[in-house]
Parts: structure tokens; C-alpha cells; sequence
């Protein structure tokens, strides 16, 4: 399945497609939904933007060793649409605060 081994947390907005929509797809496609942020099983985090203290909450609580993308919505749309996943980096959000990449946090 599409999402298999993929556990995503949503926050803020999703833009064009509902949250709740989303949410669905993942599910019906194998992935996982927090309803939570979970250090231990969240892979991605679901936005369309990111302040920098949020981001900085998340990854500060994290292991060093485990990445967790942080994406915008349309990377689930667009994985759905090819049915293959889609690279997170051209989906990346950027912190919102600031210029500073989220992988300065990461």
C-alpha cells in the first residue's frame, strides 16, 4: 500500500483538500494518522506552514537519529495522483518565522 509504514501528524491548515479528507486517503492507502505528535511514531508532520517555535518543539523532543519530514499536504495529493511516493525535499515547508530551512532544525 501507498503509505505503508508512514505515520503522519497534521497540524494547522491543509490548504485546498479538507484535513479530514486527507486523513481518509492516508488511511485507506495503509498509513497511519496521529492525532497526536508522538516522537517515537511520527514520521511526518502535515502542514502548510510552520512557526519556528513549533518547529522547534517538535525537533527539540526528538531522537538524533530519526527524521521526520515535515511537508506540505500536496505531497499526499501528488503521491495519490502518481500512486508512488513523491520525494518529501520538493515538498519541504520552510519555516515561517523566518528564512531559515527546516533543515537548520532537523
Amino acid at each position: 500500500m501507498l503509505f505503508s509504514g508512514i505515520s503522519m501528524y497534521f497540524t494547522g491548515h491543509t490548504d485546498k483538500v479538507g484535513a479530514l479528507q486527507l486523513k481518509q486517503h492516508v488511511q485507506k492507502n495503509g498509513g497511519k494518522v496521529n492525532y497526536a505528535f508522538s516522537v517515537s511514531h511520527t514520521t511526518h508532520i502535515v502542514c502548510t506552514n510552520l512557526c519556528a517555535s513549533k518547529l522547534k518543539s517538535f525537533s527539540s523532543t526528538r531522537p538524533l537519529k530519526k527524521k521526520i519530514h515535515v511537508v506540505h499536504p500536496d505531497w499526499i495529493i501528488e503521491s495519490l495522483k502518481t500512486q508512488m511516493l513523491q520525494p518529501e525535499s520538493k515538498y519541504e515547508i520552510i519555516v515561517t518565522r523566518d528564512t531559515t530551512s527546516i533543515l537548520d532544525f532537523m
